[in-house]
C-alpha cells in the first residue's frame, strides 16, 4: 500500500513538473518559434505529393517548386476569398447601420426617455429634478465614452499597422523555412529520430496514433453539438417566425463552440434589442431560447465527448470546464483529449497511476 501511494506521489511530482515547464515552454519559447513550426507542418503536408509527383517526373527541385507553388496559391487564394467575404460583409453592415439607426435605435431610445419622464414626474421627489441637466451630463458622458473608444481604436490600428512589417517579415521567413525543410525532410525526421530513445519513441508513437485518432473523435462530437444546436434553432426561429431562419441558424450555431456564452454572443444581444425596442414577446422568447438550448448543450456535450473518447460524463464534463479554465477555446477539445490520453497511457503500460488501474479493472470485469 505504501509502495502504491509513494508511485503515486512520484507520478503527480512528474507530471507537475512536467506542466511547469511546458506552461514556460509555451510562455515564452513557442512564440518565436511558430514561423518554424508552421514550415515544418507545411512540409508535413507537401511530402507526400512531393514524392508522388518526384516519381512521376523524376526531377525533384521541379517537383519540389511545383507542390510548394501549388500549395501557397491555394492557400493565398483561400486567404483572399475569406478577406474579400469579411471586408464585403463589413461594407454591408456599416451601410446598414446609419438605416438601423434611424428606423429603430433612435424611435427606442426617444420612447424610452418618454417612459422615464412620466415615470419620474408621477413621483413626487423627483418632479423638481433638471431633466435638462441631466440629459447635458449624459450626453457629456456618452461623448467622453466614445472619445475614449475612438482614442483605443486609432491605438489598436497603429498598434496594427506597426505590426505589419514583423508580420511580413515572419510569413517570409514561414515560406523560405518550409521550402529548406521539404527539400531536406527525410534528414530532419532521421536527426528527430535520433534523439529519441528507443522506448521514449514507443510512448511517442502510441501518443500520435492516439491523438491522432482521437483529435478526429473530438472535432465528429463537436460538429455533432453544433448540428444538434442548428436543429434547436431553425426550429425555434422557425416558430417564433423569423424569416431565413435555417441561414441564421448556421450562422449562430457556428458561435456554439465559443466558451461559456456559445449562442448566447448573438442570442443574448438579439433578444435585449428586442425587448429596447419594444417587441417584448420575441426578445423573452428569444432569451427563453437560449436558456433552453444552453441547457440541452450541457446535458449532451459531456456524453457525446465522453461517449467518443471512452470517459464518463463526469469526467468529460470536468476536463471540457479546466480546459476551457486553463487554456481558453482551444481547451474545449485539449482538456478531455489530455484527460483520455492519461487513461490510455496508464492502460498501456506507460504510467502507473493506482486509481486508473483500479477503474480500468472494475470496467474490465
Amino acid at each position: 500500500m505504501n509502495n502504491k501511494r509513494a508511485a503515486f506521489i512520484v507520478n503527480c511530482a512528474y507530471f507537475a513538473v512536467l506542466a511547469g515547464l511546458a506552461y514556460l515552454f509555451i510562455r515564452f519559447i513557442l512564440p518565436p518559434l511558430w514561423p518554424f513550426i508552421i514550415a515544418f507542418v507545411i512540409a508535413l503536408i507537401c511530402h507526400k505529393p512531393l514524392k508522388l509527383l518526384e516519381e512521376k517526373i523524376h526531377m525533384k527541385k521541379v517537383a519540389m517548386l511545383i507542390v510548394m507553388l501549388l500549395f501557397y496559391a491555394l492557400v493565398a487564394g483561400l486567404v483572399v476569398l475569406l478577406a474579400s467575404q469579411i471586408l464585403s460583409a463589413a461594407v454591408r453592415f456599416f451601410t446598414w447601420l446609419p438605416q438601423l439607426y434611424r428606423n429603430q435605435v433612435e424611435p427606442a431610445l426617444y420612447m424610452v426617455s418618454e417612459v422615464i419622464q412620466e415615470k419620474m414626474a408621477s413621483i413626487s421627489f423627483l418632479k423638481d429634478l433638471d431633466l435638462d441637466s441631466l440629459y447635458r451630463q449624459l450626453v457629456s458622458g456618452l461623448g467622453d465614452f466614445v472619445s475614449k473608444a475612438s482614442g483605443s481604436i486609432i491605438s489598436w490600428g497603429s498598434g496594427t499597422i506597426a505590426s505589419v512589417p514583423m508580420l511580413f517579415a515572419r510569413i517570409v521567413l514561414t515560406v523560405v523555412s518550409s521550402v529548406y525543410m521539404l527539400s531536406d525532410y527525410d534528414n530532419i525526421m532521421a536527426f528527430f529520430g535520433r534523439l529519441v530513445p528507443d522506448k521514449s519513441r514507443l510512448i511517442l508513437e502510441d501518443v500520435r496514433e492516439f491523438a491522432t485518432g482521437t483529435i478526429l473523435k473530438c472535432l465528429r462530437s463537436y460538429l455533432l453539438i453544433m448540428c444538434f444546436t442548428c436543429a434547436e434553432l431553425t426550429l425555434g426561429l422557425t416558430i417564433f417566425g423569423i424569416k431565413n431562419s435555417f441561414l441564421i441558424s448556421i450562422a449562430i450555431a457556428l458561435c456554439d463552440i465559443l466558451p461559456v456564452l456559445g449562442v448566447g454572443t448573438v442570442l443574448i444581444p438579439w433578444g435585449v434589442v428586442c425587448l429596447i425596442i419594444g417587441k417584448t414577446a420575441l426578445g423573452v422568447k428569444l432569451l427563453i431560447l437560449y436558456l433552453i438550448i444552453t441547457a440541452i448543450r450541457n446535458v449532451i456535450e459531456p456524453r457525446i465527448v465522453g461517449a467518443q473518447i471512452d470517459l464518463s460524463p463526469l469526467v468529460a464534463l470536468v476536463s471540457v470546464i479546466l480546459g476551457t479554465e486553463l487554456m481558453g477555446a482551444f481547451g474545449i477539445l485539449a482538456g478531455p483529449i489530455l484527460i483520455a490520453l492519461i487513461k490510455d497511457l496508464n492502460k498501456k503500460g506507460h504510467l502507473d497511476l493506482p486509481f486508473l488501474k483500479n477503474r480500468e479493472e472494475k470496467e474490465g470485469a
